[in-house]
C-alpha cells in the first residue's frame, strides 16, 4: 500500500469511545502506579499491564500490518518504522485513530499527570516500530524539544519471553552522568505500557531481538509538556599552546621510539613490525614532515 494516502487533521480529546482499561481510572490504581513510578531505578519509570481493551488493541494490530514500514538502519539501530500515526486517514484506519484519541485524550492524560506529576499535553507523537531477528536500538536518552515522558505500547505475541530479546534496558550513570551499566530490564508483554521520564540521564536501549520467528511490534512515542529546566553546559578548560621551539627539541634519540626487541639479532631480518613503537610522541610536538603516522 502506498504511503501517499489521503490525510486528515488529527483529532484530540475524547470524541469517541475510549479503548482505555477503565480500572486504571480508580484513584487507588493511579496512586499505586505513582508509587511504582517514583521508586523506579535507575530513573523514574513504570510498566503498566492491561492498558487497553484487548479486543480493540487487536484491531489496531490488524490495521498496523497494512501499513508501509521503512528500514531504519545505522550504527545506532536496526528496525523498521511506520509513518507518523497521527497523519493517517481515520476512515481507512479507524482503530489506530481511536487508539490515538485514547492515548492523548483526557482520561489518559489525567492518568499520566497523576502518575508522573508532569503537566503533559495532548500533542500526539507516535509511530509503530518492528524489531525482527537481530533488530536493536543502542543507548540514547530521548531528550529532544518538549518530550517529557517516553512510552512503548507493546503489541508482541502473548508468549514473548526474556529469551526472545527486545528488552527495554535502563542504564545507571557514573559520576560524570555518562551511561555505565544496565540497571533494569523490562520484558515486552502484550497490552502493556512501559513509560519513563525523559531527562538528561534517561539512558536506555532495546536489546537485540534473538527470536527468529517472533516480531517485536510496538507503538512508541512521547507525551509532551513544558521544557525541562537544564543546567548550563559545562565549559571546556582553556587550551594551553606551547611554542614549537619549546615543545620540540633539536634532536631525538631514535632508540627511545623503538621496542627494544627489534634490536635483537633474531628480529632484525623480520618484516612484520608489530608493537614497533614504544610510545607515540604527540604529533603537535614534531615538524609536519617528521610526524609518525598510524596504520
Amino acid at each position: 500500500m502506498s504511503a501517499n494516502r489521503k490525510r486528515k487533521a488529527p483529532s484530540t480529546g475524547q470524541s469517541s469511545a475510549s479503548m482505555l482499561n477503565h480500572e486504571l481510572l480508580a484513584p487507588e490504581k493511579s496512586s499505586a502506579l505513582k508509587s511504582s513510578f517514583e521508586r523506579g531505578k535507575p530513573f523514574r519509570h513504570v510498566h503498566i499491564p492491561n492498558l487497553m481493551d484487548p479486543d480493540a488493541l487487536q484491531r489496531v494490530r490488524e490495521e498496523l500490518v497494512k501499513l508501509d514500514f521503512f528500514p531504519r538502519v545505522n550504527d545506532l539501530n536496526t528496525f523498521f518504522q511506520s509513518q507518523d500515526l497521527k497523519a493517517l486517514d481515520e476512515d481507512e484506519f479507524p482503530a489506530i485513530a481511536q487508539l490515538r484519541r485514547t492515548l492523548y485524550g483526557d482520561d489518559m492524560l489525567d492518568i499520566m499527570r497523576k502518575i508522573t506529576g508532569i503537566d503533559v499535553d495532548s500533542t500526539p507523537d507516535m509511530a509503530a516500530l518492528v524489531f525482527r531477528d537481530r533488530g536493536h536500538l543502542l543507548c540514547h536518552d530521548d531528550e529532544i524539544d518538549q518530550r517529557r515522558i517516553a512510552y512503548i505500547l507493546y503489541l508482541v505475541p502473548d508468549d514473548w519471553e526474556e529469551a526472545d530479546g527486545g528488552l527495554l534496558e535502563l542504564f545507571a550513570t557514573d559520576k560524570e552522568n555518562n551511561p555505565s551499566t544496565v540497571a533494569t530490564r523490562l520484558v515486552p508483554a502484550w497490552n502493556s505500557l512501559a513509560c519513563f521520564a525523559v531527562t538528561e540521564d534517561s539512558y536506555h536501549q532495546v536489546s537485540e531481538v534473538t527470536s527468529t520467528d517472533k516480531v517485536r511490534l510496538s507503538i512508541s512515542g512521547w507525551f509532551h509538556g513544558p521544557p525541562l529546566k537544564r543546567e548550563p553546559p559545562a565549559l571546556d578548560p582553556p587550551r594551553i599552546y606551547i611554542p614549537m621551539e619549546e615543545a620540540a627539541p633539536d634532536s631525538y634519540d631514535v632508540k627511545a621510539w623503538i621496542n627494544p626487541i627489534y634490536f635483537t639479532q633474531a628480529k632484525r631480518s623480520e618484516v612484520c613490525l608489530a608493537s614497533f613503537p614504544v610510545v607515540w610522541l604527540p604529533t603537535r610536538t614534531l615538524p609536519k614532515e617528521q610526524s609518525p603516522g598510524r596504520t
